[in-house]
């Protein structure tokens, strides 16, 4: 009785304190299972009766040997499992791919992983910074014979990415409400997110704008489309002159018109676009503003180089923003906010670039700023691997075979290379 007492106490205790771990409780719950065979079958026997005592030691033997047993395959299942999953720890960190993960001795303290408290996270600044790199405003005029004015105006904001980029496109999509739509997969690994509710974009778009407002040329744009949306609201476009009107501030957007509008407006004067006066010291306080920016146009490039007067091969890294020639002024104030780079022009191509090319102004600017304000979407790899090759050629490790070995493949793994974003005029 008391041996079934201690053996039932023993399986209680290693249930209740084993919850965590399946297998524990499997044997905690074989060892009751044998304290109550033991005690029913003392107590229903007699062992006054020889017989009926060798049967009692025999069914205790019997169950005995079968928890046994089961302890035996449970303790050996669960060795099975411990050993599969250390040797599957070790074979994934043999892995080359992995091993690219680990940054070289003395600052592999950065991560690559996406930082938790990423202060830039669905900021309303980051927001406008990203859609000031990547967004269209556009106001589309229709032949349509079904209209009285003959023509169908349809206005639209547009943000368009590569396909990689559609949980990103899904998440601004949420940041404003589940408004608009995000387009389905197609040929041309191309997602956009687009609005053309005159209600979403009069309650919601133009709101946004209005209290974080956008930073480049493209503000000229928005101030346009928001004009037109208001001739819209007042029905204007449901009438000729008010068609016109439209056609005329259209004309300063974009590019002006095409050479159909031109010919059915012939009587088109241009309005006056608004050129925003920007004081970009500003700047200092528009932080996820440049990670959304960046997020959309920067460059982070890492090119294998073979010296020109020996046979050497060493890496050299590069990170750039490029935009359109007419907001070099723009450019030229990240200069100052990183305190580090330049800006170069490309007048054939119109546009311009903000270059850091010296490794410390890397690592001691450009690097720290991406940490606490993070790229987002696809680009972030490619951050990753670029950061991991700053350090790499930091302490002097592109000098060695191995060394260089691994910021190659830190190279392929960036996955879309970026030797044709800046020109060479």
């Amino acid at each position: 009785m008391n041996l079934s007492l201690i053996l039932f106490t023993i399986g209680i205790l290693g249930f209740v304190l084993n919850r965590k771990n399946i297998i524990l409780m499997l044997i905690s719950i074989e060892i009751m299972l044998l304290a109550i065979t033991f005690l029913v079958l003392v107590s229903s026997l007699s062992f006054d009766d020889i017989l009926g005592q060798t049967y009692a030691i025999y069914i205790i033997a019997i169950a005995g040997a079968e928890s046994a047993i089961g302890l035996g395959i449970l303790v050996a299942f669960y060795r099975f499992i411990s050993f599969k999953s250390i040797h599957l720890s070790f074979s994934q960190a043999k892995s080359p791919i992995k091993a690219l993960n680990i940054i070289p001795s003395g600052i592999r303290n950065y991560s690559t992983s996406k930082p938790l408290n990423c202060k830039n996270s669905l900021d309303p600044l980051f927001i406008t910074g990203i859609l000031d790199a990547e967004s269209s405003f556009l106001i589309a005029m229709l032949k349509n014979s079904r209209y009285k004015t003959g023509w169908n105006v349809q206005a639209r904001i547009q943000l368009k990415m590569h396909e990689k980029d559609r949980s990103l496109l899904l998440k601004i999509q949420e940041f404003f409400g589940g408004i608009g739509l995000v387009s389905k997969p197609n040929n041309n690994s191309t997602v956009e997110f687009r609005v053309h509710s005159i209600k979403d974009i009069t309650n919601v778009i133009i709101p946004h704008f209005d209290n974080y407002p956008l930073l480049t040329k493209k503000y000229s744009d928005y101030m346009l489309f928001k004009n037109v949306i208001n001739l819209m609201l007042e029905k204007q476009h449901t009438n000729l002159e008010g068609i016109q009107k439209i056609i005329n501030t259209r004309a300063s957007m974009n590019g002006g018109l095409s050479d159909q509008l031109k010919k059915a407006f012939p009587e088109t004067i241009p309005v006056i676009r608004e050129e925003r006066v920007n004081n970009y010291n500003t700047l200092v306080h528009s932080k996820p503003w440049i990670a959304g920016f960046s997020t959309g146009e920067s460059n982070f490039f890492i090119a294998i180089n073979k010296s020109k007067t020996t046979d050497n091969i060493y890496a050299s890294l590069r990170f750039s923003i490029a935009q359109d020639l007419r907001d070099v002024d723009l450019l030229e104030s990240f200069v100052d906010f990183f305190k580090c780079g330049y800006v170069v022009r490309y007048e054939k191509r119109s546009i311009a670039e903000f270059v850091v090319t010296r490794i410390d102004d890397i690592i001691n600017h450009v690097i720290p700023f991406f940490e606490e304000y993070s790229i987002a979407g696809s680009k972030y790899s490619n951050y990753c691997s670029f950061k991991i090759a700053a350090f790499m050629v930091k302490n002097k490790e592109h000098l060695k075979e191995d060394g260089l070995k691994e910021i190659l493949l830190l190279k392929n793994k960036m996955g879309i290379t970026t030797e044709n974003n800046h020109g060479d005029d």
